[in-house]
């Protein structure tokens, strides 16, 4: 059976705007490990190690008591999370827990969807035996390239390609009720030839597969090896200017060392507070955080964060998440809900 071809997240997207304001997040985005093996030129990982350190987490492995206590908070909303995703900026697969954290995370109801993103690189056998075991609903396997050669360029390591291809191979054939979902960015597949290539090897071997866009939103990357007009949006579509970021309002992001943050950026837009010492439910729904919604909704992009000056709206929306043209109907249920 060919894999789906597939736009943004892989499935079937609620319209936001509908659904406003909500309870429960519909996606927890944990960080395990902000160590990672691969170097993409296109990554925060691509930039060098003093400016990765003065970035978000003060650390880079995610203490295994932290994350319980984050499997514990969520279980006091008063819905399931729609999906628990184990991402970041590093490899999830580096943490030497995150089998047990997937089965804790399963065990515990705690989402509709367990997933991972990963390089892929690290996916033995036994860790995908194990994962699978475990429970994972869902591993996001990101593609450098074609080739050894090709992947190694873009990864700034050696990748060994035929050594992935056979770790997803594998994890096709014995993933079980889990599904595997292969992308790769146009940068690593340039040409019409290249990306026949790309859905020719992976399209057997995967049940969702996608061709995403390489974005110019990390600060000190020089995406010009990528492109020059950066038009499209991640996932898709045409990139325009959007006044309301759509992330505080459905994700909540842990960081390795606990910082909460409203989206995936690599920087902290201001600070929230520390699940290790506040509840992940008090910080949703905290002052804090609907008085930052509010100013989104004013589109004044969190006063004074660096939010007004980011371009990750305009590039990582995606479909059903607009929130610009229902700016105005939903201010006045988010200030009421803000005490303002």
């Amino acid at each position: 059976m060919n894999a789906i071809k597939v736009a943004g997240a892989g499935y079937q997207r609620r319209e936001l705007r509908q659904w406003l304001p909500l309870t429960t997040p519909f996606a927890l985005h944990l960080f395990p490990s902000h160590y990672c093996n691969f170097r993409c030129a296109y990554c925060v990982h691509g930039l060098p190690a003093d400016k990765i350190r003065s970035m978000g987490s003060k650390k880079t492995i995610m203490d295994v008591n932290l994350f319980e206590k984050c499997i514990t908070d969520v279980l006091n909303f008063p819905e399931r999370l729609q999906v628990l995703i184990f991402a970041g900026w590093g490899e999830p697969l580096t943490h030497p827990n995150i089998v047990e954290m997937v089965e804790l995370a399963k065990r515990n109801d705690v989402a509709k969807r367990i997933e991972i993103v990963s390089n892929g690189a690290m996916l033995t056998n036994d860790l995908s035996k194990k994962l699978i075991e475990a429970g994972l609903d869902r591993i996001r396997i990101s593609i450098q390239g074609l080739d050894s050669v090709r992947c190694s360029d873009v990864a700034g390591v050696n990748v060994n390609f035929e050594s992935l291809l056979d770790n997803i191979r594998y994890f096709h054939a014995n993933r079980k009720n889990a599904r595997i979902f292969v992308k790769t960015v146009d940068a690593a597949v340039p040409t019409d030839a290249d990306r026949q290539i790309f859905h020719g090897i992976f399209e057997g071997i995967c049940d969702e597969i996608a061709v995403e866009q390489v974005i110019p939103v990390i600060k000190g990357i020089d995406h010009s090896r990528f492109g020059s007009e950066f038009n499209k949006r991640h996932c898709g579509g045409l990139a325009v200017p959007v006044a309301v970021c759509p992330f505080p309002f459905y994700m909540s992001v842990v960081h390795p060392d606990g910082s909460y943050a409203p989206c995936c950026s690599s920087e902290l837009p201001l600070p929230l507070g520390n699940v290790g010492d506040t509840s992940i439910t008090e910080i949703w729904n905290g002052e804090a955080l609907w008085r930052f919604r509010v100013t989104h909704l004013k589109g004044t992009r969190g006063g004074a964060t660096l939010c007004r000056r980011c371009p990750r709206p305009q590039y990582d929306i995606q479909e059903g998440d607009d929130l610009d043209p229902y700016a105005g109907e939903l201010l006045s249920a988010y200030q009421r809900l803000a005490h303002i």
